[in-house]
């Protein structure tokens, strides 16, 4: 079962008002983790996004942003640790 689906029947078994405040609670974490990519800088974005959208190796992604592979390791465990901190306050 994919998550869709899980989603979809745990739906289904939900209150209208559940539904709704779900639906809240998922558009604020949305607006949220926005904000916080917003922030980043635009190398941190751009690792960011070649890292977890387009599933590039961190080889793949020095050579494209013209980094070393340490510094890289560096931006994207210091962005994840940011996003975290954010989203457990």
């Amino acid at each position: 079962m994919t998550i869709y689906e899980t989603i979809y029947i745990d739906q289904h078994e939900m209150s209208v008002e559940e539904q709704f405040i779900e639906e809240e609670e998922y558009q604020q974490i949305r607006i949220d983790l926005e904000n916080a990519l917003n922030s980043l800088t635009n190398i941190q974005r751009k690792a960011i996004h070649l890292y977890f959208v387009e599933q590039r190796s961190y080889h793949e992604i020095c050579r494209l942003l013209g980094v070393k592979y340490q510094s890289l390791k560096n931006i994207i465990h210091m962005v994840l640790s940011q996003i975290r901190e954010e989203f457990t306050v």
